[in-house]
C-alpha cells in the first residue's frame, strides 16, 4: 500500500468507497435521467424555439437565453425533488462550511508562518485569498436569474446538473461572486460523505489558484514555492500549456475560413500569454482531432491543496506514529480511503494513442493524482499507517522551503512538527 497508493486503494476488494462511488455515479445518471423526461420540463423545451440541429430533449437545445433560464427554472423544481434532496443538501452546505472554515484556518497559521523579513506583500495576497474564500457561495440547484443571465447561454454551459462532476464558476453580473457547484457529485452525500467534504476544499481551491493570483515567485503569493514544486519531476510534474499548438490550430480555423472558433482560439492564446494558468474558453474539438496539452498546474495545485487542509485540519488527530489505533485515527484513515475512491479511474485498457491524449488534460492522470500529490503528503500517509517515508523538519520559518523541498513532497507539513496543526 504504501509503495504504490493508488493501485491497493482503488481496489474494491480492500477500499469499499470505490463500489460506493461508482453505485453514486450510477444513481446520479438514472436520476438525471428521470428529471429529462419529466412531461413538464419536455413539453416546455419543445413548444419554444430551438436551436438549429436540435431535437428538443433538453434545455441547453433552446434557442433563446430567455428560453433557457425559464426551462431551467423548471427543471430545478424535479432536480429538488430527485437529486437537491433536503437531507443532501444539509449534508453538502454542512460540509461546504467546514471547508471553508478548514481552509481559512490553514491559510491564517500559513500567514503567520511567513518570514518576517520581506513578508508584506504575500501577507496581503493571503487576506485577500481568505477574503475570497469567506465570500464564495455554495450552488445546490437553485437558479437566480439575476446573476444567470449574465453567465450561462443555452450553448454552453447549464445551470442545472448535466454531469457527473463539480467546478468553481465565476458570476459575472453586477458584481463578481465566486461559486462551488457540486452537481452529480452531491450523491456522494448518501456513501461517501468525507469525499463531497475534500471535493469542496479542491473547488474552494480554485477561487485561490494561479487564475487570478499571479504565481511567479515575487514574493506576493505564499504559494509560490510550492507551485514551483508541484512542476518538478520528483512530484506530479504539473504539465505547462502548449501554446504553440493553439497557434496551429488557430491558424487551421482562418484557412478553413472559421471566424468565431478563429476568434476562441485567438482569445485563448491572448489569456494564455498574459497568465500562463489562465482557463480559457476553447472550441471543442472536431472529430479526430487532437487536443493540445492544457497547462495542469491549477488542477495540481487545488489537489494538493485539499491533502495539505486534510492533514492540517486534524492534526494530532491523525495516527501516531508507533502507537496504536485511535477513534479518530480510524476516522481519519477512512477520510483517506473516501478521498481516494473518487480518483479512482483505471487507464489499463487504454491504448497508447488513448493515454497521451489523457495527459494532455488540465488534471494530471489518475493514478498521478493519487500517488504523487494526494498520498505524497506525509500526514496522509501517515493516516495509512505510511510512517517509514515520512520525513518532518521542525521548522517555522517558511524561508527553508527550498532546502526541504529537496525531499521530493510539497507543502508545509514536511517542514512542522506534528503539534503545531489543527488540533
Amino acid at each position: 500500500m504504501c509503495t504504490n497508493p493508488e493501485e491497493v486503494l482503488c481496489d474494491s476488494n480492500v477500499n469499499p468507497y470505490v463500489a460506493k462511488a461508482a453505485e453514486a455515479r450510477e444513481l446520479f445518471n438514472q436520476l438525471e435521467e428521470k428529471v429529462r423526461l419529466e412531461p413538464e420540463v419536455l413539453m416546455y423545451i419543445r413548444s419554444r424555439p430551438l436551436e438549429s440541429g436540435q431535437k428538443g430533449e433538453d434545455c441547453s437545445d433552446l434557442r433563446n437565453i430567455d428560453d433557457y433560464v425559464q426551462c431551467a427554472m423548471i427543471r430545478t423544481k424535479y432536480l429538488k425533488r430527485y437529486i437537491y434532496t433536503p437531507e443532501r443538501s444539509a449534508v453538502a452546505t454542512k460540509f461546504f462550511e467546514q471547508a471553508q472554515a478548514d481552509l481559512i484556518s490553514y491559510l491564517t497559521r500559513r500567514m503567520e508562518l511567513l518570514p518576517a523579513m520581506g513578508a508584506k506583500q504575500a501577507v496581503s495576497m493571503t487576506q485577500k485569498m481568505i477574503a475570497k474564500i469567506k465570500a464564495t457561495k455554495l450552488y445546490l440547484g437553485q437558479v437566480d436569474e439575476q446573476d444567470h443571465r449574465f453567465e450561462f447561454n443555452a450553448y454552453q454551459i447549464g445551470v442545472i446538473p448535466s454531469t457527473q462532476r463539480t467546478f468553481w464558476k465565476r458570476i459575472t453580473g453586477s458584481t463578481l461572486r465566486d461559486y462551488v457547484y457540486i452537481e452529480g457529485y452531491i450523491l456522494f452525500a448518501d456513501s461517501v460523505p468525507q469525499a463531497l467534504y475534500q471535493t469542496m476544499v479542491h473547488e474552494l481551491g480554485h477561487v485561490i489558484d494561479g487564475t487570478d493570483f499571479p504565481s511567479s515567485d515575487d514574493g506576493r503569493n505564499p504559494f509560490a514555492r510550492d507551485y514551483e514544486c508541484l512542476r518538478r519531476s520528483d512530484s506530479v510534474d504539473a504539465r505547462r500549456a502548449d501554446i504553440a499548438c493553439y497557434e496551429e490550430k488557430l491558424r487551421l480555423e482562418e484557412s478553413r475560413n472559421e471566424p468565431y472558433r478563429a476568434k476562441l482560439y485567438r482569445r485563448a492564446i491572448a489569456e494564455m500569454r498574459a497568465n500562463p494558468l489562465a482557463l480559457p474558453v476553447i472550441p471543442d474539438l472536431r472529430a479526430g482531432e487532437q487536443s493540445c496539452q492544457m497547462d495542469q498546474l491549477n488542477e495540481a495545485f487545488s489537489d494538493w491543496l485539499s491533502a495539505e487542509v486534510f492533514a492540517f485540519s486534524r492534526g494530532n488527530r491523525m495516527m501516531p506514529k508507533g502507537g496504536g489505533e485511535t477513534k479518530n485515527s480510524i476516522e481519519s484513515r477512512d477520510s483517506v480511503f473516501q478521498m481516494v475512491a473518487i480518483r479512482c479511474n483505471k487507464t489499463g485498457g487504454s491504448t497508447a494513442a488513448e493515454m497521451a491524449e489523457k495527459r494532455k488534460d488540465s488534471h494530471p492522470l489518475s493514478s498521478d493524482r493519487i500517488n504523487k500529490i494526494i498520498m505524497a503528503s506525509p500526514m496522509v500517509r501517515g493516516a495509512i499507517g505510511c510512517f517509514a517515508d515520512s520525513v518532518y523538519v521542525p521548522v517555522r520559518n517558511l524561508n527553508q522551503l527550498p532546502q526541504a523541498n529537496t525531499i521530493g513532497m510539497c507543502g508545509m507539513w514536511q517542514y512542522l512538527p506534528l503539534d503545531i496543526g489543527g488540533q
